[in-house]
This record gives structure tokens, sequence and C-alpha cells, in this order.
């Protein structure tokens, strides 16, 4: 009896190691001589990413909706849930956590039939949307220069996703120029993604010291950076939890984004940053801190001991709380808030001295000055006299409705044309500045406007007095022309009504089209007919098709189409 047990030992430890060996060798079978080995190392050592049951992780398979939710829930350590209902989604699923976190977060979001599609591949185009989102991109420069040779073929509401990873470098599109938006995109090619945007992921504590060359993510508590530069962003997320997180002796060219669920606790000392922009924690500042620019976007706490130097800070969020001790050069209440114990309502513009606050109605002063100021310099307006004349604090773009016209470069805009849709109603009008605050006051066909639902007619012109926070004025005047190619898609029970009014409509007598579904299959096919010398249209019955996400792609001249998506 005692040989065989020995036997069987022996045979039991020979088992075991030949099967790991097995194992081991399946881990990096299907990706040893890969070119994005190195990123799905890396990725696996951080249990970022995993591999199938057999050890393989398949780096040329398309990605699954499921398995990119999981990934980037893991990158950012997500803890919070969202109740969730998809009809395709069951709390038996694997993934029906990580899809409520995901939801939570708002980086992901179901289609118009209740579908959440998690077994579905994903495009490179949506993926772009997921991941600019989840990492909070957004692009500097306009989305109509992505600069592919395929970008007609990207949808419109992927172009800023797109956008913001090329700008910063983290997609550049395949060699012959194409960034190929309905493609499939792999397993791999989300890993090397991730890793071009993540320079390093931390997720166990300790202290590090490490120079970062790009974005730095810790997702973990009770982590300790020290003597370090980061060029890129720092990405405090949810993952921290119950947890303190200390910075010093560091230097953060980016954004330092801290995302906790307000149980965590970041100390910062003797470190310059460029950017903060704080969800929710608390945050305390020692030593010799300087921060340029500081945002709240929700309920938190700020300390400030005496060396600490803020040049502007912004409370966009009612209940936060704001005790300092040191300096803040500009403090902008956009909700109730309380700074040093004394209560600021909204709307209130301040300074802070050493722990003292100073003017504290600057703002009624400024508004003053500029009521005092405005009128005169409306008079100059009026007889023309050098209203283009003052220092390049203005606003660099002029949002009217959809159209958006690029002003940074120019010392004025009179003249520009601006396209829009025939007798179409504007809502809003808006603008956006870059170096300071500006007052807009709007002019339609020289008279005043105060309603923001105005009637623009093709020819009709739009004068902007742009007011500075300096009291300079700057008078800009756009005008409205027809604009071509536009498609209008209305809806009433199962009919569908197209309606384009194409560029080259001169030469053509009728528009063939074809309506596709989410998936790429062909749902209708049909032909717009000439209603008059610059219009095409056809009311047709849609019946039979599922509620979804369609798109319309018209063939408009000789090798040109144009697309327009819908539900349905």
């Amino acid at each position: 009896m005692k040989e065989v047990k020995k036997v069987s030992f022996v045979l039991l430890v020979t088992i075991l190691i030949f099967s790991t060996n097995i194992f081991a060798f399946a881990n990096g079978l299907d990706y040893s001589k890969h070119w994005a080995k190195d990123d799905i190392s890396l990725l696996m050592e951080k249990n970022i990413i995993s591999g199938y049951d057999n050890g393989d992780f398949k780096p040329n398979n398309p990605i699954k909706r499921a398995e990119l939710i999981k990934i980037i829930n893991n990158v950012f350590g997500y803890i919070e849930k969202e109740i969730i209902d998809f009809n395709d989604v069951s709390e038996k699923d694997w993934f029906y956590e990580d899809i409520q976190k995901g939801v939570k977060v708002g980086y992901i979001e179901g289609y118009s039939n209740g579908a959440m599609k998690p077994n579905s591949n994903v495009t490179r185009e949506e993926a772009a949307k997921i991941i600019s989102k989840a990492y909070e991109l957004k692009a500097k420069k306009s989305k109509s220069t992505l600069g592919f040779k395929d970008e007609d073929k990207i949808s419109s509401w992927a172009e800023e996703y797109i956008a913001a990873l090329k700008e910063f470098g983290y997609i550049s599109g395949y060699d012959n120029g194409k960034f190929e938006p309905k493609k499939n995109i792999t397993r791999a090619e989300i890993v090397k993604i991730i890793c071009s945007i993540s320079k390093d992921i931390l997720n166990k504590e300790g202290t590090y010291s490490k120079d970062i060359d790009g974005n730095l993510i810790v997702n973990s508590k009770d982590v300790f950076l020290k003597d370090m530069t980061i060029s890129g962003d720092l990405y405090l997320t949810e993952g921290i939890g119950i947890g303190d997180i200390n910075l010093e002796n560091i230097t953060i060219k980016g954004t330092l984004r801290i995302k906790g669920n307000g149980q965590n606790r970041v100390k910062i000392k003797d470190s310059e940053i460029n950017s903060l922009i704080l969800n929710s924690g608390k945050v305390e500042l020692e030593g010799n801190v300087k921060i340029e620019n500081l945002e709240t976007e929700g309920i938190g706490e700020l300390k400030a001991e005496e060396k600490v130097l803020i040049k502007k800070v912004k409370i966009k969020e009612k209940g936060f709380i704001v005790e300092v001790k040191g300096t803040i050069e500009s403090l902008i209440v956009l909700e109730e808030t309380k700074i040093n114990g004394e209560l600021l309502n909204k709307g209130m513009e301040t300074k802070v001295d050493k722990g003292k606050l100073l003017n504290k109605d600057i703002k009624k002063e400024e508004e003053k000055k500029e009521v005092k100021e405005d009128t005169s310099r409306e008079r100059e307006d009026k007889d023309n006299k050098d209203v283009t004349k003052s220092k390049d604090n203005f606003l660099t773009y002029l949002a009217i409705g959809n159209e958006e016209i690029d002003i940074k470069k120019a010392e004025t805009i009179e003249g520009v044309t601006v396209n829009i849709e025939r007798d179409r109603v504007l809502e809003i009008i808006e603008t956006r500045t870059r170096d300071s605050r500006a007052r807009v006051a709007i002019k339609l066909n020289d008279k005043e406007v105060t309603n923001n639902d105005i009637k623009i007619k093709v020819g009709d012109t739009i004068k902007i007095l742009v007011v500075a926070e300096n009291g300079d004025i700057r008078t800009y005047t756009v005008k409205f022309e027809m604009i071509r190619d536009l498609v209008y898609i209305d809806k009433e029970g199962n009919y569908i009504t197209i309606v384009v009014l194409p560029q080259e409509y001169k030469k053509l007598n009728a528009l063939p089209f074809v309506i596709y579904d989410w998936e790429g299959n062909i749902a209708y096919i049909g032909e717009l007919n000439r209603k008059d010398e610059e219009t095409f249209s056809l009311t047709f019955d849609f019946e039979g098709n599922i509620s979804g996400e369609y798109k319309a792609r018209i063939n408009v001249g000789t090798d040109k189409t144009i697309e327009q998506e819908f539900q349905y």
C-alpha cells in the first residue's frame, strides 16, 4: 500500500507540472510574435485584460462591446453602478455589472430599441467614441479637418471623438491614409490605443517616482507619487475608494483629474499643476503649491495652506466648501458655496489674499463699468470709429446654431459668409471665449435682438458686438446664404419622407438612395423625385423594419454621395 501511495504522489506532481507548462505555453501562443505583444503582456500583468479559457488572447479577433466595456472599467477601477433594463442583458450575464458601471459613468449607452448589443462587434468609430468619452478627450482644433482620405465615410456623431484621438496622437489611421470607420476594431488595436493613452496604470498601493511622458492613471488607494514630472494628465479615479493619495514635489503639465467617490482624500505638497478638475472628494494643498486653473464639477472640499497660490478657481456646483489661507487671484462662484465659512451667492466674483476675501462686489462694479463704456463704444460703432482696435482677448469661435466660424486668427470677420438652411429658426446663439469673458449683444439687420427665436433668411446679416472684460468692444458682421447638400428626414407613423437640396441639382433628374440598418444591411432602395428647381423628395412606407438606427446614403452627383442618420 505504501508503495502505491508513493507512485500516485509522484504521478500527481508530474501531472501538475506538465499542466502548468502547457498553460504557460498556451498563454503566449497566439500573440508571442504579434506586433502588439508588449502592450498585451503589460495589460495582462496589470489584470486589465485577460485571455480565453484555453489561454489564447486572439489579438486579431474583433472586440465585442461587452469586452471593451470590461477593459475600460478595469483601467479606471469603476465601482458605482446604475440600474439598467436592456432587453438583451440579463443579471446572469458575466458582463452585467460592467455594463451597469459603464452606464453609470456615461461613456456607454444603449440603442433606441432598448438594446445594449453586448455581443456585437465594435467598429473603429464606435471605439473612438467610447474611449474618448472615458478619457474625457476633446479636440482643440476644428473637427472638420480630420485629414483621412475616407473622412466622408465617418459618421457625423463620431467626428469629434476621432478628431480628439488623432489630435493627441493616439490614432493615425492606416498606411493608405484611410481611417476605415465602419471596420471592426480588433482586440490588439484596442490594447494599443489604451497603452498609447495610458503611459502607465497604477493599480497597486506603493510609492512611485518615475517621470511619465504622457498620461498616468491611478486607480488604487494609498499611492504616493513623489519627485516626478507628468507631461500629460493625471487621472485619480473612482477605484481609489476610501483611501488617501499623496503627491509631493510633482509637476503636472496637463490636467489633474480627481474623480473619487467622495470619501477619498488627496494631499498635494510642494507641487506645480497646470489645471485641476475636482469631481468629488477632499483636496488638501500644503507648502509651495501653484495651480494655474482649478474647476469643481461636483461636491467636495478644498483646503489650501498659507503658501498656496491658485491663479483661477471656478466653482460650478452648489455646496462646495473652500478653506483658503493662501491666495486665489480670481474666484468665480457659479453656484452658491462657502469660502472660509462665509456663504457666497451664485454669480459672485472675488479674490482671496492670504486667506482674506477681497472685492466681494467686484462683479457688480465691472457690470457698472460695462454699461457705461458700452454706451460710448456703441456710439463709436455707429460712427465707424476704429471698432476693431482692441487686445486679442475676444472670442475665438463664434457658434451660431450648428455653424461655427473660426475667427481665432482674424482681426475681424466682417463680410464672412455663413451657410444656413433656408428660413432656418435659430434657437440658440452662443459664443465661447478663450482668454476672457465676453458679453455679446446681437443685431439682426441693424436692429437689436432680444428674443433667441430668430428667423434668418438668405441674405440677412447679423451684427455682433462683443464687450470684453476690459471694456473693449469689437464688431462682427455675419452674412447668411443658402447651403446645398442638405438632407431632411421626417417620420410620421410608418412613413418616411426624405427631402434633399443637392449642390449639383441642375445636372440631375433623380437621386438614387439606399437605407442601411445599424448592422449595414440594406433596408430600403429608392429614388428621390424632382419637386422643383432645387428640391428632390420622396415619401414611402417603411413598415416591416424594426425600430433602431438607420442611415440614408444618397447619390447627389457623379461619384458623390451624402449620408444622413435617423431613428425609426
